[in-house]
Formats: C-alpha cells, structure tokens, sequence
C-alpha cells in the first residue's frame, strides 16, 4: 500500500519564525522549525522529514506539495543543478543546497512520486500540514515549545521499558550459553562498557549533526529500531542533557539524556557491542524530560 503524505512549510515575515510539518494521518505526523528561516525552506524540510521518517518502509510514498518550487527542484531542475556543480543557468549558486542534497540523497533506491495539491483550498491534507507548520512557527515565535508530534510511530507503540527489555533479551539470547569467557558468570559489567557506549551515542549524535550519513550507519545495529519521532533525533548543535549509561554486561549498556530542540525530548538507546563495536540496537524518543 502505497503511504500518501502532505508536506509544507511556513514562514512569519519569510523571513522570520518558520515551521515545517508532514501529516499522513492525526497518527502520523511531525512538525519542527526555526527561529529564523523561509518558507522554501520550510516546505523542503518537511519533505527531508517525511523521507527520513519514512526511509525504512518498503510501501512507495506520494508526497502532496502546494509548492511548485519543491516540486521543481526535486523533480525537474535537480540534475541540471548537479551537472553544473550547483549552479543554475545564470551562473549563480544554487539556493538551499544544503536540504536539496539531503533529499537527493534521501530519494536514493526509494519509490517516491510528488503531486502538487492547491494550498488553503480545502484539501484535508495539505491542511492538516499547513495548520501544524504554522503552528510550529506560531510557537517558536511565542517562545513556546512546539508539538513535535508523534512522528511515525504507531499511536499505540510500546514502552521503551518493553522494548528494551526484549532487545536486550534477544541481544543476550544471540550469545550461545557455552561461549567461553575470561569473565566470573556473577562478576559486574566492565566500566569501560558504559564509558565506550556513551562515546558512541556522542558520535552518532554528532554524525547525525554533520549529516555524516556513512559515519551513522556505520553505528547503527542490524534491525537497529526507532520507537518515537524521528523528528526529535538529535539535530545539528544539540546537546545530549543529563547523559548517563548503564551497563547491562560487558556487550550490552542502556544510555539516557535529554535534548531541547525542536522541544525537550527524552532519550534511551540499547547499544550492543558486537565483534568490539558497539552498534545502536534500539532509540526510543519521546517530548519532555526524563522521569
């Protein structure tokens, strides 16, 4: 089945407090912004959002735009821009770069159509977007913390508690009960364990910042899983708040922190050290702090 998704984006004064959203149902859905941006740019980071919400889906995505200029960009005017090192035919450097690579990157191997819908003309979708977008916008400009939403997260998705305790289950399950170890059966985990895998949810943080795409999935666990929205990952220049770890055993360590932007969010990671790696098995994010 193919998922069908609304995307748009909003500035006040555009320039000014801008806001970006997706919406495929009152399930499923993501908002976010700045302090200062336009709406071009708010309209391709909603599709930029949309994709990576949805990147480990295998149903072909339709995303509906009221904007021709994404729409354009994306579809007709992107590889002319790449051909010509990212200049347009005027010679001059091409606009919003910076989003128009990461979505091309993002398209990469996917299904994915764009349909151009007329805004404020009573479509429910483009609605339900342009109503979030702006509502972000509304509130970073109020200085209030805007509803990230539920991302694509199921509404009725399990705790991180039972999440992680499955994974660590099955992360424990995949080490065969007669593995020899230099290691006492009741003897404590390493501290190294909590050490090194708070190091690597650092680096992952900072990949994710950098959009170092190769450096990111080079930490991530096969079957690695996000519980939450993803629109609440840790962006470029957050910081991780209140980080702790917790080792499980040697090869197993739970970590948890906060971060503050687009809204405060708590996080819990499993990691798993496999072959001397540690790999993110399973994030779980959700708005506000830490109990």
């Amino acid at each position: 089945m193919t998922i069908i998704a609304s995307a748009d984006g909003s500035a006040l004064g555009n320039p000014g407090p801008a806001g970006w959203a997706w919406y495929v149902d009152d399930d499923h859905w993501a908002a976010g912004g700045w302090e200062h941006s336009t709406n071009n740019r708010g309209e391709l980071q909603a599709v930029l959002e949309l994709l990576n919400a949805t990147a480990d889906r295998d149903e072909p995505l339709r995303i509906l735009c009221d904007s021709q200029y994404v729409i354009n960009s994306v579809t007709k005017w992107m590889p002319g821009w790449k051909r010509k090192g990212w200049k347009k035919s005027d010679g001059k450097p091409v606009l919003n770069r910076d989003q128009l690579e990461q979505i091309d990157a993002a398209l990469q191997g996917r299904d994915v159509q764009f349909e151009w819908v007329k805004g404020h003309a009573g479509h429910h979708m483009n609605e339900a977007a342009d109503e979030r977008a702006h509502g972000a916008a509304l509130a970073i400009q109020a200085g209030r913390a805007v509803d990230a939403g539920p991302g694509f997260a199921a509404s009725a998705a399990p705790s991180f508690a039972d999440t992680a305790a499955a994974s660590t289950a099955d992360t424990l399950a995949d080490t065969p009960a007669d593995t020899p170890s230099d290691t006492p059966a009741d003897a404590a985990p390493s501290s190294s364990a909590a050490s090194d895998a708070l190091a690597a949810e650092r680096l992952l943080a900072d990949a994710r910042g950098a959009r170092d795409i190769a450096t990111g999935r080079s930490l991530l666990d096969e079957g690695c899983r996000i519980i939450g929205s993803r629109a609440l990952l840790p962006a470029a220049g957050d910081q991780l708040r209140s980080a702790a770890a917790s080792a499980v055993t040697d090869d197993v360590t739970i970590v948890t922190y906060e971060t503050r932007s687009p809204t405060v969010a708590a996080h819990s990671s499993v990691w798993v050290r496999r072959e001397g790696h540690w790999l993110l098995s399973l994030h779980h994010v959700s708005s506000g702090g830490l109990a």
